[in-house]
């Protein structure tokens, strides 16, 4: 059996002003009073949009898509994220796209569209090796092997497990080493 549902994709890393602020308000907030934290996700978006602030709405997408994944509401969580997705991609924030398409795949594979998802992890992870981000990229292995797991792809989901803590001892990354152990030991 898996350990736990899915390993949660790596927040934006978001810098600067109001937005930037309210969101990071947001992720602190997001497991221990997920109203407040959509309070200051909703602010955050409101505010991104009237400033015009790509990025910054695109954190606030997330925050909001997370919340509504937290939640168990996975159709307006996918809604939140496909958007974050877009404007992502339009803007040319690299990082910001693969957070988006992480999160998405997290919540589609949730949702058992498990192909999708593996389909937008596969492009996270793509993103994430390209700009040398190794922890986000060992956590998008994890849940690529994960989906393939649910799709009964037992050989190729223990592939990405492995690969994923290999990534992980390679660059002294201790998060989440042990729910890859347990995987790989099923």
């Amino acid at each position: 059996a898996l350990l736990g549902a899915m390993t949660s994709a790596p927040a934006l890393a978001v810098v600067g002003g109001e937005v930037a602020r309210l969101n990071e308000a947001a992720r602190a907030q997001l497991r221990s009073d997920p109203q407040a934290a959509q309070q200051q996700a909703q602010r955050a978006l409101t505010l991104a949009q009237a400033q015009q602030d790509r990025s910054g709405e695109v954190a606030a997408r997330v925050n909001l898509g997370a919340i509504e994944r937290q939640r168990g509401r996975l159709d307006q969580a996918t809604i939140e994220f496909e958007r974050a997705v877009a404007i992502a991609r339009d803007s040319g924030d690299q990082a910001a796209y693969a957070s988006a398409l992480a999160n998405l795949g997290i919540t589609l594979d949730l949702g058992g569209l498990h192909a999708e998802a593996l389909e937008a992890q596969g492009e996270a992870l793509r993103l994430y090796e390209s700009l040398g981000k190794h922890a986000n990229a060992s956590a998008v292995l994890t849940n690529l092997g994960n989906s393939l797991s649910a799709l009964g792809d037992d050989v190729r989901a223990r592939d990405h497990y492995q690969r994923a803590l290999d990534l992980k001892r390679e660059h002294g990354i201790t998060r989440g080493v042990g729910s890859i152990l347990n995987n790989l030991a099923d």
